[in-house]
Parts: structure tokens; sequence; C-alpha cells
């Protein structure tokens, strides 16, 4: 899933450098603005329901029923919105990072509803990964048992090879929190309504973004020169 027309995900080349599981959200301020605020003004059951916590400038967590809310809903809000890591995270369970300056990424996601869509432009620019465990593993530069079931266990996924079955129940396990990859891998994130499928047959894409007609009309200016 990608990002919704008017949250249209970047194109962009970068490096994936590590993954982070079970990461927290750190809510952007223009979500909070503009989403966030109205939301919570219609149900101010929100913040409980998604574990959301409000902390102030100085990092202290406040209550945010005791926070006037609608004088921020077009201005910049002097708090920081975080949700809990875990079930329900709007991150997933796990996130591939990358150096870009949209702060978008590539993640897992619970709402898995997205994918039956035929239009999967539903982010706020970020994509979201269907299969986010297969490419945690397609990423590892060798095939590792006990790296691939360190990372299940923290997914909450059980563990398949034997020695990967003795880590949960081992004193001394500490749960995997994040992997740095031996070396980057190249990310390259393109935007194409026209695609050659494996089966060597063109298949043909909605232009969800409108990119096709500025596209087309700088062919046909090329085109056009004598």
């Amino acid at each position: 899933c990608v990002g919704s027309v008017k949250n249209k995900t970047p194109l962009l080349s970068s490096r994936i450098y590590y993954m982070e599981l079970n990461p927290y959200w750190n809510v952007p301020q223009s979500i909070i603005r503009k989403e966030i605020i109205p939301t919570y003004r219609r149900d101010t059951t929100y913040f409980t329901r998604n574990r959301m916590k409000v902390y102030d400038k100085n990092g202290l967590q406040v209550n945010p029923h005791q926070v006037n809310w609608a004088k921020y809903a077009g201005k910049g809000v002097p708090y920081t919105v975080k949700q809990d890591n875990k079930t329900g995270n709007s991150l997933g369970r796990i996130i591939f990072r990358f150096p870009n300056p949209h702060s978008v990424y590539l993640h897992d996601t619970p709402s898995r509803w997205a994918f039956t869509r035929n239009n999967r432009a539903v982010s706020h620019g970020c994509v979201r990964l269907q299969k986010a465990l297969d490419f945690a593993f397609f990423l590892l530069k060798e095939p590792d048992e006990l790296l691939e079931d360190r990372i299940r266990i923290a997914m909450d996924i059980k563990p398949v090879s034997e020695e990967g079955k003795k880590l949960p129940v081992s004193a001394a396990y500490r749960e995997l929190k994040h992997h740095s990859l031996e070396k980057y891998i190249p990310l390259f994130i393109d935007y194409q309504t026209v695609y050659l499928s494996a089966d060597n047959n063109l298949r043909y894409c909605e232009d969800i973004y409108k990119y096709d007609p500025s596209l087309l009309e700088a062919m046909n200016n090329l085109n056009l020169k004598p």
C-alpha cells in the first residue's frame, strides 16, 4: 500500500541499513493537527483506544483531556503524541528505515484489509508491506535460522528451528529490538503505470497520482522536434 492522492509516496533512491522491531510511532505534527485533533473532538476515547500518549515540550506525559486541543487546530501544537508499540501500532511489528528527506519508510501494518483493495493508495506517504516478515528475511545477506527466529519471536510468531524454540524460555534471552544489515540494500521507489510482468506481458495500472499526462506531453514534445 502506498500514499494516498493527498499524501503521495515520493519517488526516491536510498539505502536500507537496518530494521527495527516493534517500533513506537511518533505522530507527525501535520497528522496531529489535521486528523487527531478533529477526531478527538468528536470522540474523547481516541487516545485511549489507539494507545497514544501525549507529552509536553519537556517530555513529561500530560493528560490529553486537560489540553485545549481546539486552540491548536490550525497552528503548531506544543505537544508530541506517541503511540505505544506492538499490538495495534500503526507501523505494525517491523519497520525498515532508510535516509530520506520525506520521513517515509517501509513498514508492517495491522490494517490488513487494505491489501484486498484494487486501489491501495491509502497511507500518509509510507509504503506498507503485506509480507513484512518475508521482506526482512530477504534483506539478510545469508540465511540465518536463529536470527530469523529472533525476528519471529519479537513479532509474536512461533520460532521454527530447534535452537529458536529454546530462546523464549531462556532466562538470558533478550528480545530483539533492531538489526543492522551487514551491507546496505539499495532502495528505489519508482512509479510506473505500465510494466512488463514475469510472463513477458504488458500490465497496465491506474494512474492514481495523475503523473502520466505530464510524461506523455514531454514525450510528445520530444517527438515533435526536427
